[in-house]
């Protein structure tokens, strides 16, 4: 019990801290997560205007009135000019942008005319290393120049850069443009694979106090009843099904125990009052055995079933003939008659018939030294000689009996007034204890 009980608080225990560390595990995973999102710079709205710089610009002046705030325009395939744009128009879609656009030039990407137009418009420009820059031809550099797109001093202007072709690396450089960051995308990665790791986390964690819950709730189900005196649980009979339809724990088996436990309480009552009744009747008066066995007797008469007086005779061994000749002649040899010198006639020799067996009783009331046995369904009053030595048979055993009603008389005793036993009742081996 003590056992037990220790068992099941260090389980308790156990389950307990694998909570604990469950609810740790994915606090710190909201936590790690949560860090990540607030470091991340918030991103700007991403213009999506496809087609030619002619068609781009218009569409950029209406998504840039409808959000004013920061718009991020991703350079992800070479851009063409479409028609000639004047200064005028220039000038124009660099008021309605305002200094809320940034242009992005990835990795391994080239922009194109039209997108070098667009680095020139972009208020903020974030260009990969590797990317290619597209020069621009000398009509586009005079209408940018014109509508006032070349800002800085001449020789470090991006107009002169874009008179020839140039890389991210060169821009990045001369301090024309930032570099891309790329540190976005590997912590994005990063996200996923702490996202990944905590995932693979919280499911060990389950998977481990699963395990180890099992187990708990059964010792916690079983120790109870065991520790309170309750029967254990009967085991199923052999051939019984125990598949998931007649599994442990349904009603269908709560009922069976409890009938076998009924039936097993019954049986051992049945039991008890037997042992009560032997133990009554073998410490019962001469009185009231006599009154009892009188009256199975009327019961008995009056149901038409006379009782019967069976004769019995005692049974003798008798032993084999003595030998004649055993003390004359030697072992092997027969002595010659000295008169006739003849040879004796031999003696006859008989074989010792069998002893039939002694008629057996059952014992139906305690022999304080006379009681009433019976034999074929009739009582007959018998006298136990065993003597101190030898106690009396308890009540439903057989004994050995020898018929004595030719010895006694057949009118009860003058003094006492208890009739004359008809039977013996004899000690020995022969008699079921």
């Amino acid at each position: 019990m003590g056992h037990g009980r220790l068992l099941g608080a260090g389980r308790g225990r156990l389950l307990g801290a694998g909570r604990g560390r469950l609810l740790g595990a994915a606090l710190g995973c909201a936590l790690v997560l949560g860090l990540s999102a607030g470091v991340r710079p918030a991103s700007a709205d991403d213009l999506d205007c496809p087609g030619a710089l002619s068609l781009r610009l218009p569409c950029l002046a209406r998504q840039a009135a409808r959000a004013p705030d920061a718009d991020l325009l991703t350079v992800e395939r070479p851009v063409q000019l479409g028609r000639s744009l004047t200064p005028s128009e220039l000038s124009g879609h660099r008021e309605q942008l305002g200094d809320g656009l940034t242009v992005e030039v990835p990795a391994r990407q080239e922009t194109g005319p039209g997108g070098s137009v667009l680095l020139l418009l972009a208020a903020e420009r974030r260009v990969a290393a590797d990317s290619r820059i597209t020069p621009l031809d000398a009509a586009t550099l005079a209408a940018v120049r014109e509508a006032g797109l070349c800002t800085g001093k001449p020789e470090r202007s991006l107009c002169t850069a874009l008179a020839r072709e140039q890389s991210g690396a060169d821009l990045v450089r001369d301090g024309l443009a930032d570099p891309l960051d790329t540190e976005g995308e590997e912590s994005g990665t990063a996200l996923w694979i702490l996202l990944a790791a905590c995932t693979a986390l919280l499911a060990l964690t389950v998977l481990i106090l699963k395990a180890v819950r099992a187990p708990a709730q059964a010792t916690g189900s079983t120790a109870p009843a065991r520790a309170g005196g309750a029967p254990a649980a009967v085991p199923p009979a052999r051939g019984r099904r125990t598949g998931p339809r007649h599994r442990a724990g349904t009603p269908r088996d709560k009922s069976v125990n409890r009938d076998a436990a009924q039936a097993e309480a019954q049986r051992e009552a049945q039991r008890e009052a037997r042992r009560e009744a032997q133990h009554e009747a073998q410490h019962e008066a001469p009185e009231e055995v006599r009154e009892e066995a009188q009256g199975e007797a009327r019961e008995e008469a009056a149901r038409g079933e006379s009782t019967r007086t069976v004769t019995l005779r005692p049974v003798r061994n008798r032993p084999a003939p003595p030998d004649p000749y055993a003390a004359e002649s030697p072992p092997g040899r027969l002595a010659v008659d000295p008169e006739t010198g003849e040879l004796p006639p031999l003696p006859r020799q008989f074989d010792a018939p069998a002893a039939p067996p002694r008629p057996r009783a059952v014992v139906r009331s305690a022999l304080h030294p006379e009681g009433y046995v019976e034999i074929d369904r009739c009582l007959y009053r018998a006298r136990w000689i065993g003597g101190p030595a030898a106690p009396p048979p308890p009540v439903g055993a057989f004994v050995d009996v020898r018929d004595i009603s030719g010895e006694a008389g057949d009118g009860p005793d003058p003094v006492t007034g208890i009739p004359a036993p008809h039977l013996l009742a004899l000690p020995g081996d022969t008699h079921d204890a």
